[in-house]
């Protein structure tokens, strides 16, 4: 089976460790690198060391990942992220994963949001 390309957003406390740790198992299974974005994107340096390729932007990002993850710091950079996801204009067909702590209702808000574009929207149980 060949992995669909995989992208990450976010590199924060939790979004770096997570990220590295989803490039050593594509590394190790062969897969091609994952992609990687971040307001600051020489947080990066581990990932880049380990294969993962650097990208500009959310927008540019989601138009090439079938399955894009993001682990950001808040619910506002998380809606402002899925919006940028959403104007990429690619989101139809591929899955947004989404790993930050954020409320409840932004988590509903956001999987409508993605759904209706014609993605689908999973997140982790991190709420606050």
């Amino acid at each position: 089976m060949v992995q669909p390309p995989v992208g990450w957003i976010g590199l924060g406390s939790m979004g770096i460790g997570m990220s590295n740790n989803l490039q050593k198992y594509l590394t190790a299974s062969s897969s091609p690198p994952s992609t990687y974005t971040n307001r600051t994107l020489s947080r990066g340096k581990s990932l880049k060391k380990l294969g993962a390729v650097p990208i500009e932007t959310v927008k540019e990002l989601a138009s090439k990942c079938e399955i894009n993850f993001s682990c950001v710091g808040n619910d506002a950079v998380l809606q402002e992220t899925t919006n940028e996801i959403i104007a990429s204009g690619s989101i139809e067909g591929k899955i947004y994963m989404d790993c930050s702590t954020m409320h409840p209702d932004t988590s509903t808000k956001i999987a409508e949001q993605i759904q209706k574009a014609g993605g689908q929207f999973a997140a982790s149980i991190s709420y606050f």
